[in-house]
């Protein structure tokens, strides 16, 4: 029988990023158990409400997937890649990724922390490309925050990535 973990909304006042670590564990554990998968609704939370008000969105979006005949769950990262001079990023459940509205990617690097926009030319089919200059890269997270912003980056059936930390 197959199992949906409905991945925690946004919510602000949880513990220092706490719910980011339990989106990370949700996500680990939809790929360890046979038939269960992660659904997302990371893009759906309120601020200050733990339980949000417009459900309908998530609702519409669990249907979906639940009637087979869209992704089996959300978008995630397959595999991450240097090489060259530039990180890929493979994204999986996705065949095109698209930017609606703002999407920001961290990058720990042994000096310290950049934060960068993601833009439209950062994008190709189901990866994401970026230049770097330097090969002292730790770690890349994406959302990685209790009450995410900038998560702008959805795959062509208008699901969200899930949000992700992973270290290099």
């Amino acid at each position: 029988m197959p199992v949906k973990i409905i991945q925690l909304p946004g919510y602000s006042d949880y513990p220092k990023d706490s719910a980011a670590l339990i989106r990370q564990v949700q996500l680990k554990i939809s790929l360890q158990i046979p038939n269960t998968d992660l659904v997302s609704f990371v893009d759906g939370g309120e601020e200050h409400n733990i339980h949000p008000t417009h459900k309908k969105k998530m609702g519409l979006r669990l249907g979906r997937i639940i009637s087979g005949g869209d992704y089996a769950g959300t978008p995630f990262v397959k595999k991450l890649s240097y090489t060259h001079g530039e990180l890929k990023i493979e994204i999986t459940r996705c065949e095109e990724l698209n930017l609606c509205g703002k999407a920001v990617l961290k990058l720990k690097f042994k000096p310290g922390t950049k934060e960068l926009e993601i833009k439209n030319d950062n994008l190709k089919k189901n990866c994401l490309y970026i230049s770097l200059k330097t090969k002292d890269l730790l770690q890349v997270s994406y959302g990685y925050q209790n009450y995410p912003q900038d998560i702008g980056l959805y795959n062509e059936l208008g699901y969200p990535l899930s949000p992700f930390k992973i270290d290099i």
